[in-house]
């Protein structure tokens, strides 16, 4: 399997469907373990957790700029295995929000996690508007894996007409068998900073035997 295809097939896959209830715990400290996985983390203090029903009632409220293939831009709104956002949702606010991807990994991707987040941002890059790069992808280390970091920012459109300025940090990170994704958004523009969340979120990520 090439790169590109991998990230579509990563992107479209249901992490709910494959992640149910009973594969991750919640410890003494609140922190979310997926222990088949080996990664515990702890969402910022007082955020929402989103359920598998909040989370699939907001896919599909995004607007795309035309592509060839229609499926393409609904292989850029997957599923997290969890996410996190700073108020509940529905809400009229920009909502800075924290999306964990989990999904198996192909042998090659261990080495290539830059490669892997720059496609992934080129071909993001072409869906919407105003896509600025602040930080292309490059080598970084969260918890104790190396992997790769990009930060960019775009004009996130919804089909109700609420348009924001929206900035992304993008963090892959390969362990074992499985590939993790870490997604956090917020909108500085619109006074919805939360760097300093998202910094205490990553250094409460923890791999086992890393």
């Amino acid at each position: 399997m090439d790169r590109r295809n991998f990230l579509k097939l990563f992107a479209a896959s249901s992490a709910v469907a494959i992640f149910d209830h009973a594969t991750y715990g919640i410890d003494k400290t609140n922190g979310w373990v997926f222990a088949e996985q080996g990664i515990k983390f702890t969402a910022p203090l007082g955020w929402e957790i989103l359920n598998a029903r909040d989370i699939l009632g907001l896919k599909g409220t995004q607007v795309f700029e035309e592509v060839d293939d229609a499926s393409e831009a609904e292989s850029f709104t997957p599923t997290p295995v969890v996410a996190f956002t700073k108020y509940r949702e529905p809400t009229p606010k920009a909502n800075p929000s924290i999306l964990v991807f989990i999904d198996k990994a192909p042998e090659w991707i261990a080495t290539h996690t830059v490669e892997t987040l720059s496609l992934f941002e080129d071909d993001y890059s072409r869906l919407v508007k105003n896509h600025k790069f602040h930080t292309h992808a490059q080598t970084a280390s969260i918890g104790n894996i190396i992997g790769a970091r990009s930060e960019v920012s775009f004009l996130f459109e919804e089909v109700n007409g609420n348009d924001c300025l929206i900035r992304r940090e993008s963090n892959i990170m390969c362990k074992g068998n499985y590939v993790f994704m870490m997604i956090l958004t917020d909108a500085p523009e619109h006074l919805e900073q939360a760097q300093t969340e998202f910094n205490t979120f990553k250094k409460s990520i923890e791999f086992e035997n890393g």
